[in-house]
């Protein structure tokens, strides 16, 4: 097992919860949506290595962190042009039948350099993923939308859908804006980011999920959490 061993008790507790393998394919049959292994599960693994995890725990799609969301915390794993690595994690693809199912994730400032996102987009394009995943740190709506807009494009140009993920300590804080900002934009390819916790946290309630346009919903992100931190401490909010 190509795992690190120095984390493997993480890996196995992956695999622990999905051990019961019919059940698990019951619970996708039941709600006819595939389950995927997001990034942050096991983020010390190497997309080849988190492959195999995810298709042994009985995942259908991954998702992988092209762009770091912190460069001065996270590594920029070599995968663009002709990386071995990135080799190596389609060849692990094509051999467990696990998807990509997003790539992520782009933040999205008061300006966003196009040059490097396409760079990321040709290589989700390699991996055939479906959707890229966006936030925001700008607080100009009219500048979001436009910004919005122009990063659709340009994803759609390479076959993913640009999707956008709310927080209550970025730029795009709720549901309700978030939807706002996306009729802006005039366009009708970019879905929303459905994370209860975030929902929770930005004091929005369930109710709101019913009030996006049908198709709006590009995935829907599950998480568990602790008690809810101070909602005046954006710094315990934003460590949670």
């Amino acid at each position: 097992m190509p795992y690190p061993t120095g984390q493997s008790g993480a890996v196995r507790g992956v695999v622990a919860a999905a051990q019961d393998r019919e059940g698990l394919e019951f619970m996708v049959a039941d709600i006819g949506r595939d389950l995927v292994l997001a990034y942050l599960t096991l983020p010390h693994l190497l997309p080849p290595a988190f492959i195999s995890v995810a298709a042994e725990a009985g995942y259908q799609g991954v998702s992988v962190r092209l762009i770091p969301a912190s460069p001065l915390t996270e590594r920029q794993l070599p995968m663009f042009g002709s990386s071995p690595l990135l080799a190596e994690t389609i060849a692990r693809m094509n051999a467990t039948g696990v998807y990509i199912n997003d790539i992520e994730v782009l933040k999205i400032e008061a300006r966003v350099d196009m040059s490097e996102l396409e760079r990321v987009l040709e290589t989700g394009a390699r991996l055939q993923a479906r959707n890229l995943v966006v936030i925001v740190a700008d607080d100009d709506e009219l500048r979001i939308a436009d910004s919005l807009g122009s990063v659709a494009e340009l994803s759609a140009a390479y076959g993913l859908r640009t999707c956008l993920e709310c927080m209550v300590y970025m730029g795009v804080t709720t549901l309700q804006q978030g939807a706002r900002i996306i009729a802006q934009t005039g366009r009708t390819d970019i879905g929303l980011v459905i994370d209860p916790l975030h929902l929770d946290r930005a004091g929005e309630r369930p109710a709101a999920v019913g009030q996006l346009a049908a198709g709006q919903i590009a995935c829907v992100q599950l998480c568990d959490a602790g008690p809810r931190p101070d909602p005046a401490d954006l710094t315990a909010i934003i460590t949670e």
